[in-house]
């Protein structure tokens, strides 16, 4: 299993030189971006493989607890009060965590479903019902 972290439709671990993510994580991997379209990045890219482990993020998953006032500063991790959902290419993902990480900066760990195709696969994450515009992709091989 590998940590990554999808941001802007990349994949990608965190590069040396930059801070991990501060809320609960299920294991740490060499830096890395995983992605099949060309990248800001100036690290090695690859796909993301089916059992990986990825790291999400996004604003806007509702309450949490404990509470985390809008504006104020935040450090630690405040889990979501309603469960989120996540797909990728339509299958539903294990959430292992989903939360906020820093002041309105919700954080998902989940799992790339086992038999997740190769290519191109669209994520999209429900909450209360309300689901997220399908998008960003990540690139699975």
């Amino acid at each position: 299993m590998v940590l990554r972290s999808v941001c802007l439709g990349t994949v990608s671990t965190w590069p040396e030189k930059s801070p991990r993510p501060t809320g609960p994580a299920p294991t740490e991997a060499e830096p890395t971006t995983l992605s099949a379209h060309p990248t800001p990045y100036s690290f090695a890219t690859r796909p993301v493989k089916p059992g990986e482990i990825l790291i999400l993020h996004g604003v806007g998953f509702g309450p949490t607890t404990p509470h985390v006032p809008a504006g104020q500063l935040f450090a630690g991790a405040a889990t979501t009060n309603s469960p989120v959902t996540i797909t990728i290419g339509g299958l539903t993902a294990n959430v292992a965590f989903a939360g906020i990480t820093e002041a309105g900066l919700y954080q998902f760990n989940l799992t790339v479903p086992a038999n997740t195709g190769s290519g191109d696969q669209a994520l999209q994450a429900i909450v209360n019902g309300a689901r997220t515009p399908l998008g960003p992709v990540v690139t699975v091989q």
